[in-house]
């Protein structure tokens, strides 16, 4: 059976401003006016639309915390089997409420698509850095994903050198594990602090080495 390629990423403020540049509505402008900053270069169509211009994908899931109508406008404007899906936010920074987010889209995905094999896309680009953290987190982790990124109108896939699993977290054990082996090679009475228990049970007697 043929793997159905599906896209996650969020709708970040450069694809909400392309769009609004394109679509040049009042709610265009009003997108202009809000989010403020520097407008899109001439034919810049935004990280996302400029992905799916050259990757093709069965299906899109887009995570925003923009208001409803620009979702919608978004939507219809990348065109395509997208679903947006709402999520709230009291910063851009607030890792804990972004994983929740991540981690219950993805979540959703594999149990909507259960009865049918995925290739599993993240895109990096759109929104903000704690975003692309948190993708690379699950993504390299709980959910084996393949990365896109996209600058300037190209597109490309990106290789992450290390696998979280088998690279990161045995670095991280290793130190707590060489400090037990060192307590472990010695007897309990020439270990700081073992000297100070006080107890006569023949539990604490051989526990303490005495």
């Amino acid at each position: 059976m043929t793997k159905r390629r599906v896209l996650v990423a969020w709708i970040g403020h450069s694809d909400l401003k392309a769009m609004a540049v394109a679509e040049g509505c009042a709610l265009g402008a009003g997108i202009l006016e809000t989010l403020g900053g520097s407008p899109p270069a001439p034919g810049d169509s935004g990280p996302t639309k400029t992905l799916v211009s050259v990757e093709p994908f069965d299906e899109i899931r887009l995570l925003s915390n923009s208001p409803g109508p620009w979702n919608e406008a978004y939507r219809d404007w990348l065109g395509g089997d997208v679903t947006v899906i709402a999520t709230e936010l009291e910063r851009p920074t607030d890792y804990a409420a972004i994983f929740r987010a991540a981690n219950s889209a993805l979540a959703m995905l594999m149990n909507d698509r259960a009865d049918h094999p995925l290739d599993l896309c993240i895109h990096l680009s759109p929104g903000t850095p704690a975003m692309a953290a948190v993708w690379l987190l699950l993504g390299k982790t709980r959910y084996a994903a393949t990365f896109y990124e996209t600058y300037q109108g190209r597109a490309w896939k990106t290789e992450i050198p290390f696998d979280l699993t088998l690279d990161v977290l045995p670095e991280l054990l290793r130190g707590p594990d060489a400090r037990l082996a060192h307590l472990a090679a010695f007897a309990p009475h020439q270990i700081d602090g073992f000297g100070d228990i006080i107890g006569d049970s023949q539990a604490i007697r051989v526990a303490v080495g005495r």
